[in-house]
């Protein structure tokens, strides 16, 4: 049985009870946080992403919805007619987030086609 005070994540000990509260509410917080980012943007993320995404969590929630469009857009570029209405309501997000767009990059989404499995398909009911 480890000590009273041990801590897992690093070996060694904590120095009182009140830092192993204050440090295990922390990483709770952490935790739920991670949590509440993969249901709300839909992204893959784990424990060790949070520091680097709640850094940008406050451009990233604009842009989340248009993501295939902004890991791919050049400002050289000319837009594609599809896109225009959306990057008319979008550009300025996207214009105060393209220094973060390597980050975007590295972010994965979440596959939902379990959600979406009975979406296309159509039924007859026969009585």
């Amino acid at each position: 049985m480890p000590p009273k005070l041990y801590n897992k994540y690093t070996g060694g000990k904590y120095e009182s009870y009140d830092e192993m509260i204050k440090m295990r509410k922390q990483r709770d917080n952490h935790k739920n946080k991670i949590r509440y980012y993969r249901e709300k943007y839909n992204y893959d993320l784990v424990l060790e992403d949070y520091e680097e995404f709640n850094k940008y969590v406050n451009l990233i929630k604009n842009i989340y919805d248009i993501h295939h469009f902004f890991i791919n857009y050049n400002e050289d570029d000319e837009i594609k007619k599809d896109d225009l209405n959306m990057y008319i309501n979008k550009h300025k997000f996207i214009k105060d987030a393209l220094h973060i767009q390597d980050y975007v990059k590295t972010l994965k989404k979440i596959n939902q086609e379990s959600d979406d499995e009975f979406k296309d398909k159509k039924y007859i009911l026969e009585f």
